[in-house]
């Protein structure tokens, strides 16, 4: 007893046969059709898995540049810190400094001069 499935595949091959012979040109726009679309759906996948893989790296990249920062950022502080310090002590010295008076008159401005020396 043959295999039904056989029969059936049979079938289906020769009236694909009797088409393509009857039509070829529907048969070849078919075909063409076919692998356009076949290397449509392949690119499509190449793309997504290489955009991914792109995602991924600059993932990546993106984490090592944070941490790099923060490094950065703390060598920064180091270095700045005592520099702030520094010149808060200034400000509270210049507080306690009277401002000098501007000159009342041109007499007093060059007496002023003569005794810095010019």
């Amino acid at each position: 007893m043959p295999n039904l499935n056989w029969v059936s595949v049979q079938r289906v091959v020769s009236s694909l046969v009797l088409w393509i012979a009857s039509k070829p040109i529907f048969a070849l726009i078919f075909l063409l059709v076919l692998i356009l679309s076949t290397n449509a759906i392949s690119g499509w996948y190449i793309h997504r898995k290489m955009n991914s893989e792109m995602v991924h790296q600059l993932k990546k990249q993106a984490e090592e540049y944070e941490k790099k920062s923060k490094e950065k950022e703390q060598e920064f502080q180091k270095i700045i810190n005592p520099l702030i310090e520094e010149r808060d002590a200034l400000k509270k010295r210049l507080i306690k400094i009277v401002p000098a008076k501007p000159p009342a008159n041109e007499t007093e401005l060059i007496k002023r001069f003569k005794a810095l020396g010019y």
